[in-house]
């Protein structure tokens, strides 16, 4: 277990039995307006889906899918065990759609939960893994897919066809985030803050970035070019050129957790306790959701057509959560209940 699990671990229990007391000043707080939804109920949509990974508690085995319709607003809980009849497992980290069928990676259950995703009906389980956290697809024919592991010093290669571990490639340290990026992957080397860029056909690494402090998140912003953010700010990452540069500095440092891209309005928008807003163009930066007492925003993500924000709220990590939609000016917005620590959101 790293040091951040057993932080986490550590305020899940303490919030058991412990109320917090901060208080704050407001900006803008999800409370002060917009409906709130109550939790339950509700059919898995056929499309138009907000899918929300809900960790429950580590080593509870309690984690869950919440299916919002973002066109009637209905939140259907417990999706993968209401229709499969057993629990997704310990943890879920992340997910990934391809076709029709996602791909959840449940990381203290050490295996991916194959689905459906017009019903979550349940199409195979891939074991074998030690700690796995993200996945990205590298072919199509047949369908393979690198999976990155917190422990195992190695990234997984995996026949998704077949549903099995076919190979693995030796990576020491701590792999996150990882996607493809034309024949090569792009992937983050948690423990010593270092981006590999690793050749696909022979799994080489071509090219490395050192950061001295701990790279926290990154996409894709264009067809060339990365951003990342870091405790120091936000670094520009040309993938052809190699340069690295940093194009928004924080003053003092900040400790981001999550960020996305607003591709349609040119922003990215991460989590410092508050929500904050970086418009690339101008290059200001603002507080956009000021987070209430009692409230930890956990996970984020934008629309990519309607650029409307989605921020998770993980309470008190005990409780069940919620799932805050924001208008993309910001002049609204709804409250859904969640599972348990709901942290990763993927649009479908």
């Amino acid at each position: 277990m790293t040091r951040d699990d057993l932080h986490k671990f550590f305020i899940r229990c303490l919030g058991a039995i412990l109320v917090l007391s901060v208080t704050t000043s407001c900006t803008k707080n999800y409370d002060d307006f917009g409906p709130q939804t109550p939790g339950g109920g509700g059919e898995v949509p056929q499309k138009n889906q907000v899918l929300i990974l809900n960790e429950g508690n580590f080593m509870f085995g309690n984690g869950s899918i919440s299916v919002l319709n973002s066109t009637t607003d209905e939140v259907a809980q417990e999706v993968f065990k209401s229709k499969n009849g057993f629990p997704l497992g310990d943890v879920p980290q992340s997910m990934s759609i391809h076709d029709s069928l996602g791909y959840i990676i449940i990381n203290n259950s050490a295996k991916i939960e194959v689905v459906r995703m017009d019903d979550f009906s349940s199409v195979k389980t891939i074991t074998g893994f030690n700690s796995p956290r993200y996945m990205t697809i590298i072919s199509e024919s047949p369908l393979m897919a690198w999976v990155t592991d917190l422990y195992a010093d190695k990234i997984w290669k995996v026949n998704l066809d077949e549903g099995k571990i076919i190979g693995e490639i030796p990576a020491p340290g701590w792999h996150e985030n990882i996607m493809k990026w034309n024949d090569q992957v792009i992937a983050l080397r948690k423990s010593d803050s270092v981006i590999k860029i690793i050749d696909i056909q022979d799994e080489s690494t071509i090219h490395t970035f050192d950061f001295t402090t701990g790279v926290v998140d990154f996409g894709l912003y264009d067809d060339n070019t990365l951003m990342a953010i870091l405790p120091e700010g936000i670094m520009e990452i040309n993938l052809q050129s190699y340069q690295a540069n940093k194009i928004a500095s924080f003053t003092p440092q900040k400790n981001p957790l999550k960020m996305t891209l607003d591709m349609e309005n040119n922003r990215m928008y991460f989590i410092d306790k508050d929500v904050y807003q970086y418009h690339f163009a101008t290059q200001q930066m603002h507080k956009k959701i000021k987070v209430n007492v009692g409230s930890n925003f956990y996970g984020l993500q934008v629309h990519p057509q309607t650029s409307e924000v989605y921020v998770s709220d993980a309470k008190d990590y005990v409780q069940p959560g919620q799932v805050i939609r924001y208008h993309s000016d910001f002049s609204d917005s709804v409250v859904y209940q969640t599972g348990i620590n709901p942290q990763h959101i993927e649009i479908y």
